[in-house]
């Protein structure tokens, strides 16, 4: 049972049981409709036992069915919001926080970006390090940064707020290294969502041990300001997926074949919000 009586996002004390999965108790509040694992539970994970290999080609859907066949997909949708980032900002340095294997740094520095990564899973990392991008092994809520305040113009985390035990704490750190007016990109579930309103427990997006928070564009918008942020726009992308990562998720075997062959999809119940540091 959950001991604490307040949502962690906002606060309130007007939550409620939502449903378990894989074991895990998850609970929703009723003001800002965050939904997150019970905190008891949440202490007991270990991300870097969570994020080895299996998980980028998991043919258990412990995490991505085939990370590496994304790769072009990914680019496509990189180069997207490569062009919505610099509607608002000048091209300069860039971190990302959550980086997997560097596709989204090497879409940036093709882009005349200074670009640079951080995630905590060691083999993502090497192979980011092996395309001879700058990323770097770390826990970047649990370890001291060795980070030059203010000398960052945009982070953006792309799918990564809802995998972290302390939402408040990253969007902490990242603001302390975002220059004045820099830019902060993140992407996440959307909790409201057609998707997850239908699907429910089976939604893909409620995924403990991985996923550990679920959020709607309320509980985003009063996360960031409490942390100075000022959010500039939420947007839904279409993005590219092979049709073997498609196939694989509704659980036919052997769809590796299909793997070069790409589908657009935008089921709007993966949100993307740009703000601004206040």
């Amino acid at each position: 049972m959950y001991k604490t009586l307040n949502c962690p996002i906002c606060f309130s004390n007007d939550i409620h049981f939502y449903i378990n999965k894989n074991g895990y108790d998850i609970y929703k509040c009723k003001f800002c409709y965050a939904g997150f694992v019970n905190l008891d539970q949440i202490d007991k994970i270990d991300p870097k036992i969570i994020y080895d290999d299996e998980y980028y080609k998991s043919s258990n859907c412990k995490g991505y069915f085939d990370y590496f066949a994304e790769d072009r997909n990914l680019s496509l949708l990189y180069k997207k919001i490569l062009q919505w980032i610099e509607k608002e900002q000048k091209k300069g340095k860039i971190i990302e926080v959550g980086c997997a294997m560097g596709f989204f740094l090497k879409e940036a520095e093709l882009n005349g970006w200074e670009a640079e990564g951080y995630d905590v899973s060691e083999y993502s990392v090497n192979y980011a390090k092996r395309l001879g991008l700058k990323a770097i092994c770390i826990d970047f809520l649990s370890q001291e940064l060795n980070f030059k305040n203010s000398s960052y113009d945009v982070a953006v985390a792309f799918d990564v707020i809802e995998h972290l035990k302390n939402p408040h704490l990253f969007l902490i750190k990242l603001n302390s290294l975002l220059k004045k007016d820099g830019t902060l990109i993140l992407s996440t579930g959307n909790i409201l969502s057609i998707s997850s309103k239908l699907l429910g427990v089976k939604w893909r997006i409620i995924a403990p041990p991985m996923h550990l928070y679920y959020f709607s564009k309320k509980s985003l918008r009063i996360l960031l300001e409490q942390n100075k942020f000022s959010i500039i726009e939420f947007k839904y992308f279409t993005k590219f997926y092979s049709l073997s990562s498609i196939l694989a998720f509704l659980g036919f075997k052997n769809s590796f074949i299909f793997k070069r062959i790409s589908i657009p999809l935008n089921l709007y119940d993966i949100v993307y919000v740009k703000a601004k540091k206040i």
